[in-house]
């Protein structure tokens, strides 16, 4: 068979009127316009009137002067408007005048007959994946290349074992041809060319794995991945569940196109290996069409392809193309997105003349839409009867134009249904940027809403910016990580110097934690312990000196355990409640889920700031069952939130019999007749609230006469601090002013009281609070009024004693204890060095730490720490050390260093206390 190339280019000539032209164009629009949904149809037959039943082959039959037919109709369809129509063109060889063949004659298919259509097929296929028509993407025709490339592929091997040789010549073709696996392939190559070499598993890998991708990609089974593969399996010509394999089937078929020239070596029917190529080219196209969700691009073809064959005749092979196209409708009842136009003297399948019909379906019609009409109306019968002619729709192209087809429109061209509007690129671009936005927007949004962690980090989960309309967007939760200072409580502070400070000790303890990590994976059996360091940590100048002793004094325990080498390995992980602890029962939830899922975390330490929700934060971990040490803490209360609650600091009645028996010391200035109790009015303030009543009651029962003074605090509607200051000038003589509220308040009241017109300011001493307001070496210089304090811990001057809060305190900061710097002025490292103390002595030498064991071993330890002695074995009260050290401070501003001192104390003091002070102090409690 003789078979003609595609024509790639016309000569330039005048139009030639076409008869029928403009009928014939609104046929062919009907048949290439897409529905939105549904191709295929319905299964239901009563359904089916609603549903396009299938695309015809329209078989225009015309004679020499409209031979130029399907040239006219490629025009119409490049210029389709607003796209074109995507479409191909091949033209066969005019029939030889010489060789004849009669109406209705039939013959048997050859291999060659095959091989010419599979070369039309090829030539259709390369145009149709050209960039022309690439209007909504490229044509990808993967079955018909793979099965027109076996069937032109020669395979020779060992005779002797020519079955097992030919499957492997198979094999390793196959996968040299696969894009992919080729791509796979070099990359052994470019692994042994890196420095250094890659490990023996992944060489492994990259040896074995292309070629066992490969084996899966064959494997009919696996869906997906080897689609065309898998369809080779389940297409119904050739029987391929002989033998039921990809290469025992590829072998069947393997050449069968290369002997074409060879007769007598024929193994496959040449009519079913026609019928496999029209089917594989057909399904490629189905496949092209489908409409997956993940593929909108195929939304956008609302028009099917046209292939336009000219010239077809029996002779060149065009009427045995058309044949199979038709048988292969019949059988597989697949529905084809493909629009066949053919080019003809005589009507297809049986070459008649317009004039001569045989069936009732093989009749030309002149008038397009009736011929349309009519083979609708003959569809469904034909079909179920499997007639050859049942997709033939035959069009005698008229031999005249009528006057207004002899002068065609320039303006006239074919409409394409535009795409659905959700499918659009611009649609789904913006669809695209919205959601990358949205998506951007919400990662960001999630990101600051987790104090900037990203969803990766192990913190996330338990870090956020929390606001409850007084904690003004700062980072609370739980970190392994410093928790850096957020909210309005940063700006105008003009405290950046102790910001940086606090996250460098934050950072001291995260890198001591990995020295932590390092030497418990190194010896598994040294006991290892998780602490959460849990407090208010807060930018503002009256609490952020003290906050930043606290973690020196945590920092210096745990370098010392660390050191020991006998002592347990102790993590120590830091959570913020906010500044006024706003958030602590939030942030007890976090310490809660995060013991549930590590067994090492067994209690809390630090703790901060009496007030009604570190109470309930209080009680929060004790229900997690975890026992908790404060640092700070004082409030009488406290106690029973909790059966595993402790603290080494003293209550605040306590501090307050401590007071009196300083006001009655004469040793210490002239008795006042009176004391002016000054107290927040803020319920809240558990601390500022239990102080004022117990100062109330036992200042009483000591002698004085008591009158209070409220006021509303700092950061409330109607703070009034200022002028409570100024009314106390006008305190008498023989009056003392006993402070129970928050450093922020007291410095407000220190400078109003600096401005009073007397000389003499009045007799001041302030509650162990105000120990965070002169931890703060420039606030001392505020103001030169005198005052006394009540401190919970008096550490040493500087790190220059002997004690082992001073000796690690200079190993891990050394930079804080340089020479005239003091970073324990308040007490507060040592109160929190000994909470960390607490937990390291009762923790069993030689056994891992468990939450549970640890608080019956608290409740009977003594030891001497560097805030004087904890002893829980004898306590009055559970959990409060019994007769905890205290002491009377004495701050001088107009002396040099603020001049504090240790006017007096109580209780059992620290070993440490000798270096403290430079004058030798009253006990008050003596006898």
């Amino acid at each position: 068979m003789v078979v003609a190339g595609r024509r790639e280019s016309q000569q330039a000539t005048a139009p030639v009127a076409i008869g029928g032209l403009r009928q014939l164009l609104a046929v062919l629009k009907s048949l290439t316009s897409r529905p939105r949904f549904r191709e295929a149809p319905e299964k239901d037959a009563s359904r089916r009137r609603a549903r396009r039943p299938g695309i015809p082959m329209m078989c225009l039959v015309r004679g020499v002067e409209q031979e130029a037919i399907l040239d006219r109709l490629t025009e119409y369809l490049a210029g389709a408007q607003p796209k074109r129509i995507p479409y191909a063109y091949y033209a066969f060889p005019r029939a030889d005048p010489t060789q004849t063949a009669q109406a209705g004659e039939v013959r048997a298919v050859t291999e060659a007959d095959v091989a010419g259509v599979a070369a039309v097929l090829l030539s259709v296929v390369h145009q149709l994946s050209s960039t022309g028509n690439a209007v909504h993407g490229r044509f990808r025709c993967p079955r018909f290349h793979l099965v027109y490339w076996l069937m032109k592929s020669t395979f020779s091997g060992d005779p002797e074992r020519p079955d097992r040789v030919l499957r492997d010549l198979l094999f390793d073709k196959l996968r040299q041809r696969d894009l992919g696996r080729r791509k796979l392939d070099a990359l052994p190559e470019a692994a042994a060319d890196t420095a250094p070499p890659l490990p023996w598993w992944a060489q492994v890998v990259l040896r074995f794995g292309p070629a066992l991708w490969f084996r899966i990609r064959l494997n009919a089974g696996v869906p997906v991945i080897g689609t065309e593969y898998r369809w080779l399996l389940r297409q119904p010509y050739l029987a391929p569940h002989d033998p039921g394999t990809v290469l025992g089937f590829a072998e069947r078929i393997a050449s069968t196109l290369a002997v074409a020239e060879r007769p007598g070596n024929q193994r496959e029917d040449p009519g079913q290996l026609l019928r496999l190529l029209v089917n594989a080219f057909l399904e490629d196209l189905r496949a092209t069409y489908r409409r997956p969700p993940w593929r909108p691009r195929n939304a956008r073809r609302t028009t099917y392809v046209v292939v336009l064959l000219d010239n077809i005749s029996r002779q060149n092979g065009g009427y045995l193309l058309f044949k199979a196209i038709n048988d292969v409708r019949n059988e597989t009842g697949a529905f084809d997105p493909v629009v066949f136009v053919s080019g003809s003297h005589r009507v297809p399948p049986r070459a008649l003349r317009p004039n001569e019909f045989a069936e009732p379906g093989e009749k030309a019609h002149q008038d397009p839409g009736t011929a349309y009409q009519a083979w609708q109306d003959n569809f469904r019968s034909s079909t179920r009867k499997r007639e050859p002619a049942a997709w033939y729709m035959s069009i005698a192209v008229p031999e005249t134009a009528s006057e207004a087809e002899e002068a065609p429109d320039p303006n006239h061209h074919l409409e394409v249904p535009k795409s659905p509007l959700w499918s659009r690129k611009s649609v789904l671009a913006a669809v695209a940027v919205l959601l990358l936005g949205g998506a951007a927007w919400w990662a960001y949004s999630d990101v600051q809403a987790h104090c900037g962690t990203s969803l990766f980090n192990d913190n996330h989960s338990t870090l956020e910016v929390f606001d409850d309309g007084t904690l003004d967007g700062q980072c609370v939760g739980v970190s392994s990580e410093p928790i850096a200072l957020t909210g309005s409580a940063l700006a105008g502070q003009n405290n950046e110097g102790n910001v940086h400070q606090f996250t460098r000790v934050q950072e001291k303890i995260v890198e001591q934690n990995a020295e932590v990590a390092r030497i418990h994976e190194q010896v598994p059996e040294r006991p290892y312990l998780t602490l959460v360091y849990f407090s208010a940590f807060s930018a503002e100048r009256y609490t952020l000196a003290s906050e930043k002793e606290r973690l020196m004094g945590v920092a210096a325990r745990q370098r010392e355990a660390l050191d020991s080498g006998q002592e347990p390995l102790v993590r120590i992980l830091l959570a913020n409640g906010g500044n006024e602890m706003q958030a602590g029962e939030r942030v007890a939830v976090f310490i809660r889920d995060l013991a549930d899922d590590d067994p090492s975390i067994v209690g809390v330490i630090g703790l901060a700031q009496s007030r009604e929700a570190t109470a309930a934060a209080i009680s929060a971990v004790g229900e997690a069952g975890l026992p908790m040490i404060a640092a700070t803490l004082s409030a009488d209360q406290l106690p029973g939130q909790s059966g595993i609650y402790f603290q080494v600091a003293p209550q605040n009645s306590r501090e307050v019999e401590v007071i009196a028996r300083f006001l009655r010391d004469a040793d210490h200035g002239p008795v006042p007749s009176a004391v002016r109790v000054v107290q927040s009015a803020d319920t809240r303030d558990i601390y500022s609230t239990n102080l004022g009543t117990v100062a109330s009651t036992k200042l009483a029962e000591a002698g004085f006469t008591v009158e209070k003074e409220t006021f509303s605090p700092s950061g409330t509607k109607n703070e009034n601090m200022q002028e409570v200051g100024e009314r106390l000038c006008r305190t008498a003589p023989d009056e003392a002013i006993f402070f129970a509220g928050r450093p922020v308040d007291f410095g407000t009241m220190l400078r109003a009281i600096g401005r009073c017109p007397q000389l003499t300011p009045p007799r001041i001493i302030a509650s162990d609070d105000v120990s965070r307001y002169v931890a703060d070496n420039e606030l001392l210089q505020v103001t030169d009024v005198p005052f006394a304090y009540i401190s919970f811990g008096v550490g040493t001057l500087g790190c220059t004693g002997t004690g082992g809060l001073a000796s690690n305190l200079t190993k891990a900061f050394p930079e804080a204890c340089a020479a005239g710097l003091n970073p324990t002025l308040d007490g507060h490292a040592a109160l929190a060095y000994d909470t960390l103390s607490a937990f390291i002595t009762a923790s069993s030498p030689g056994k891992q730490p468990k939450a549970v064991h640890l608080v019956s071993r608290l409740y009977d330890i003594e030891f001497a720490g560097e805030s004087g002695v904890i002893d829980f074995r004898n306590a009055t009260v559970r959990g409060i050390p019994e007769n905890k050290f205290l002491a009377v401070m004495s701050v001088d501003p107009a002396r040099p260093g603020g001049g504090v001192r240790i006017a007096g104390y109580c209780g059992r003091p620290p070993e440490t206390m000798s270096g403290a002070s430079p004058t030798p102090a009253s006990d008050l409690c003596a006898g």
